[in-house]
Protein backbone atom coordinates (compact mmCIF):
# COMPACT_ATOMS: atom_id res chain seq x y z
CA UNK A 1 0.00 0.00 0.00
CA UNK A 2 2.89 2.18 0.76
CA UNK A 3 4.60 1.77 -2.39
CA UNK A 4 1.39 2.68 -4.38
CA UNK A 5 0.65 5.96 -2.10
CA UNK A 6 4.17 6.87 -3.37
CA UNK A 7 3.95 5.93 -6.99
CA UNK A 8 2.76 8.62 -9.96
CA UNK A 9 -0.91 8.82 -10.47
CA UNK A 10 -1.70 7.42 -14.43
CA UNK A 11 -3.99 4.32 -15.39
CA UNK A 12 -1.24 1.54 -14.58
CA UNK A 13 -1.23 3.30 -10.53
CA UNK A 14 -5.17 3.29 -10.61
CA UNK A 15 -5.23 -0.07 -12.03
CA UNK A 16 -3.03 -1.38 -9.20
CA UNK A 17 -4.79 0.48 -6.63
CA UNK A 18 -8.08 -1.02 -7.35
CA UNK A 19 -7.04 -4.85 -7.36
CA UNK A 20 -5.12 -3.75 -3.46
CA UNK A 21 -8.57 -2.70 -2.32
CA UNK A 22 -10.14 -5.67 -3.61
CA UNK A 23 -7.90 -7.52 -1.43
CA UNK A 24 -8.12 -5.76 1.50
CA UNK A 25 -11.71 -5.66 1.46
CA UNK A 26 -11.82 -9.56 1.09
CA UNK A 27 -9.30 -9.73 3.74
CA UNK A 28 -11.39 -7.78 5.76
CA UNK A 29 -14.86 -9.33 5.09
CA UNK A 30 -13.00 -12.69 5.63
CA UNK A 31 -12.25 -11.84 9.32
CA UNK A 32 -15.67 -10.46 9.76
CA UNK A 33 -16.94 -13.71 8.85
CA UNK A 34 -14.50 -15.70 10.95
CA UNK A 35 -15.16 -13.58 13.95
CA UNK A 36 -18.82 -14.16 13.53
CA UNK A 37 -19.31 -17.66 13.88
CA UNK A 38 -21.17 -17.88 9.90
CA UNK A 39 -19.61 -20.10 7.51
CA UNK A 40 -18.44 -19.25 3.87
CA UNK A 41 -21.21 -20.30 1.50
CA UNK A 42 -19.96 -23.31 -0.63
CA UNK A 43 -20.91 -23.10 -4.47
CA UNK A 44 -22.87 -26.65 -3.95
CA UNK A 45 -25.15 -25.21 -0.87
CA UNK A 46 -25.60 -22.01 -3.15
CA UNK A 47 -26.73 -24.00 -5.33
CA UNK A 48 -29.03 -25.81 -3.22
CA UNK A 49 -30.90 -22.65 -2.09
CA UNK A 50 -31.65 -21.68 -6.10
CA UNK A 51 -33.09 -24.76 -6.24
CA UNK A 52 -35.22 -24.74 -3.45
CA UNK A 53 -36.03 -21.35 -4.05
CA UNK A 54 -37.33 -22.24 -7.22
CA UNK A 55 -39.48 -24.90 -5.81
CA UNK A 56 -41.02 -23.15 -2.92
CA UNK A 57 -41.82 -19.97 -5.76
CA UNK A 58 -43.50 -23.25 -8.13
CA UNK A 59 -45.51 -24.57 -4.75
CA UNK A 60 -46.31 -21.58 -3.03
CA UNK A 61 -50.00 -22.56 -2.09
CA UNK A 62 -48.87 -25.93 -0.56
CA UNK A 63 -48.32 -26.70 3.04
CA UNK A 64 -44.16 -26.09 3.49
CA UNK A 65 -42.79 -27.61 6.24
CA UNK A 66 -39.20 -27.33 7.86
CA UNK A 67 -39.34 -31.50 7.51
CA UNK A 68 -40.21 -31.02 3.97
CA UNK A 69 -37.49 -28.04 3.04
CA UNK A 70 -35.06 -30.05 4.37
CA UNK A 71 -36.30 -33.56 2.75
CA UNK A 72 -35.93 -31.24 -0.79
CA UNK A 73 -32.52 -29.68 -0.28
CA UNK A 74 -31.15 -32.94 0.78
CA UNK A 75 -29.11 -31.68 4.36
CA UNK A 76 -30.52 -31.62 8.04
CA UNK A 77 -32.43 -28.71 10.14
CA UNK A 78 -29.40 -27.50 11.52
CA UNK A 79 -27.67 -26.90 8.45
CA UNK A 80 -30.34 -25.50 6.61
CA UNK A 81 -31.07 -23.02 8.93
CA UNK A 82 -27.54 -21.52 9.14
CA UNK A 83 -27.51 -21.55 5.28
CA UNK A 84 -30.89 -19.92 4.75
CA UNK A 85 -29.55 -17.29 7.96
CA UNK A 86 -26.65 -16.55 6.27
CA UNK A 87 -27.81 -16.32 2.74
CA UNK A 88 -31.15 -14.07 3.70
CA UNK A 89 -31.29 -12.85 7.34
CA UNK A 90 -34.54 -15.38 7.67
CA UNK A 91 -35.21 -18.84 9.24
CA UNK A 92 -35.81 -21.31 6.79
CA UNK A 93 -40.19 -20.77 7.88
CA UNK A 94 -40.09 -16.80 7.43
CA UNK A 95 -37.90 -17.21 4.10
CA UNK A 96 -40.77 -18.85 2.90
CA UNK A 97 -43.44 -16.72 4.45
CA UNK A 98 -41.45 -13.37 2.41
CA UNK A 99 -41.11 -15.29 -0.97
CA UNK A 100 -45.20 -16.18 -0.61
CA UNK A 101 -45.79 -12.45 0.85
CA UNK A 102 -43.58 -11.41 -2.43
CA UNK A 103 -45.59 -13.17 -4.88
CA UNK A 104 -49.04 -11.87 -3.27
CA UNK A 105 -47.48 -8.28 -4.32
CA UNK A 106 -46.89 -9.14 -7.81
CA UNK A 107 -49.51 -9.84 -8.50
CA UNK A 108 -51.61 -7.62 -6.86
CA UNK A 109 -49.53 -5.08 -8.29
CA UNK A 110 -50.43 -6.17 -11.85
CA UNK A 111 -54.06 -4.93 -10.90
CA UNK A 112 -55.92 -7.66 -12.97
CA UNK A 113 -59.37 -7.49 -13.80
CA UNK A 114 -61.51 -9.76 -11.69
CA UNK A 115 -58.04 -10.67 -9.24
CA UNK A 116 -59.24 -10.40 -5.48
CA UNK A 117 -57.19 -10.14 -2.37
CA UNK A 118 -58.56 -13.26 -0.97
CA UNK A 119 -57.73 -15.23 -4.36
CA UNK A 120 -54.29 -14.22 -4.19
CA UNK A 121 -53.58 -14.78 -0.90
CA UNK A 122 -54.84 -18.19 -1.12
CA UNK A 123 -53.02 -18.96 -4.23
CA UNK A 124 -49.46 -18.21 -2.56
CA UNK A 125 -50.31 -20.61 0.77
CA UNK A 126 -52.24 -18.16 3.23
CA UNK A 127 -54.95 -20.00 4.81
CA UNK A 128 -55.63 -17.14 7.32
CA UNK A 129 -57.19 -14.05 5.73
CA UNK A 130 -56.81 -11.90 8.55
CA UNK A 131 -52.90 -12.68 9.64
CA UNK A 132 -51.85 -12.84 5.78
CA UNK A 133 -53.09 -9.07 5.87
CA UNK A 134 -50.91 -8.04 9.03
CA UNK A 135 -47.84 -9.51 7.62
CA UNK A 136 -48.66 -7.82 4.36
CA UNK A 137 -48.96 -4.66 5.81
CA UNK A 138 -46.00 -5.17 8.12
CA UNK A 139 -43.90 -5.90 5.20
CA UNK A 140 -45.35 -3.21 2.86
CA UNK A 141 -46.66 -0.35 5.11
CA UNK A 142 -49.96 -0.83 3.32
CA UNK A 143 -53.09 -3.68 3.27
CA UNK A 144 -53.25 -5.78 0.32
CA UNK A 145 -56.53 -3.86 -0.86
CA UNK A 146 -54.42 -0.58 -1.09
CA UNK A 147 -51.70 -2.18 -3.50
CA UNK A 148 -54.69 -3.52 -5.52
CA UNK A 149 -56.50 -0.38 -5.45
CA UNK A 150 -53.59 1.40 -6.74
CA UNK A 151 -52.63 -0.65 -9.09
CA UNK A 152 -56.13 -0.68 -10.86
CA UNK A 153 -55.67 2.81 -10.73
CA UNK A 154 -52.95 3.31 -12.68
CA UNK A 155 -53.31 4.42 -16.58
CA UNK A 156 -52.41 1.35 -18.26
CA UNK A 157 -48.91 2.12 -20.19
CA UNK A 158 -48.63 -0.83 -21.70
CA UNK A 159 -49.55 0.52 -25.25
CA UNK A 160 -47.76 3.90 -24.72
CA UNK A 161 -44.58 2.49 -26.70
CA UNK A 162 -46.21 0.75 -29.49
CA UNK A 163 -45.46 2.02 -32.90
CA UNK A 164 -48.89 1.58 -34.18
CA UNK A 165 -49.94 3.70 -31.16
CA UNK A 166 -47.81 6.85 -31.83
CA UNK A 167 -49.30 9.69 -33.93
CA UNK A 168 -47.82 10.73 -36.84
CA UNK A 169 -47.92 14.84 -37.71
Amino acid sequence: MHELSDAPAGVANAAAVASAELDAAAWLAAIIVERSGEAAISEPTLQRMERLERWVDAHLAETITLDRLCALSGVGGRRLQKSVMTLRGQSPLEWVTARRLAAARARLLKGAAGVEVSRVALDCGFTHLGRFSAAYRQAYGELPSATLAAARSQPDRRNISQPDRLLAF
